[in-house]
């Protein structure tokens, strides 16, 4: 396991520790759960994004072109 020393500002750090005491989490906790978080975004944006342009090639239907991106 790595370890990281974080800079907060003095009201950074207060909102963290008073969410802690609320909740009784730690403040490691806190902060793995939150990149945890970050993971799940960034699979759920890969597999949502927005297709802002599709080329069909040559001669394919765009519904053939998908169905050949899921496999």
């Amino acid at each position: 396991m790595r370890q990281l020393l974080v800079k907060l500002s003095e009201e950074d750090y207060k909102i963290l520790e008073e969410y802690c005491r609320k909740t009784g989490r730690t403040k490691s906790a806190v902060i793995r759960r939150e990149i945890a978080k970050l993971k799940r975004e960034t699979s759920y944006n890969l597999l949502h994004r927005k297709i802002k342009r599709i080329s069909p090639g040559k001669g394919k239907l765009v519904s053939e072109l998908i169905r050949e991106m899921r496999d």
